[in-house]
C-alpha cells in the first residue's frame, strides 16, 4: 500500500510541475466568479483544450492571457472530459465525452479487449488589460 501511495504522489507532483507560470502569466490575476473591472479593455478569448489537472488549466490560461498582453483573466468555464479507448485483437475504437457523467460512450463487452480511460480538463476565458492606460482608450 505504501508503494501505491508513493507512486500516486509522484504522478500528481509530476503532472502539476508540467505546467509552470511564464513571466507574463505571473502578472495575470484571475477571477472565476466575477467580471473584469469596468475600466479594463478586452484583449481576446483564451482556451486550453487539454490539461491534466484544474491547476494546470488555470496556469495555462494565465500564460495565454499574459501572451496577449493581459493582466486580468476571467475564467468562464472549466469542464472535465473523458477519452475512452478500447483495443482488441481485431479493432480499435475510441470516444470522448464532456461533463460529470458516469456513462461511457463505448461499451466494452469483449473479454479479450483492453479499455483505457483518460481524464482531462478543458477551459475557456477572456483576457483583459486593466492598466490605467487601457482606461484612456
Amino acid at each position: 500500500m505504501y508503494v501505491f501511495k508513493s507512486l500516486f504522489l509522484l504522478i500528481i507532483l509530476s503532472t502539476i510541475s508540467c505546467a509552470s507560470l511564464s513571466e507574463a502569466g505571473k502578472r495575470v490575476e484571475y477571477s472565476t466568479k466575477e467580471e473584469a473591472p469596468s475600466h479594463c479593455r478586452l484583449l481576446g478569448e483564451v482556451d486550453v483544450p487539454n490539461a491534466a489537472t484544474r491547476v494546470q488549466v488555470k496556469i495555462k490560461l494565465r500564460n495565454k492571457a499574459g501572451e496577449l498582453g493581459g493582466n486580468f483573466l476571467v475564467i468562464d468555464a472549466i469542464a472535465e472530459g473523458e477519452t475512452t479507448q478500447v483495443e482488441s485483437k481485431n479493432n480499435k475504437k475510441s470516444g470522448s465525452s464532456f461533463g460529470a457523467s458516469n456513462n461511457s460512450s463505448i461499451n466494452n463487452k469483449n473479454k479479450d479487449s483492453k479499455t483505457t480511460t483518460s481524464y482531462y480538463y478543458y477551459a475557456t476565458g477572456r483576457a483583459y488589460d486593466c492598466t490605467k492606460k487601457s482606461a484612456e482608450f
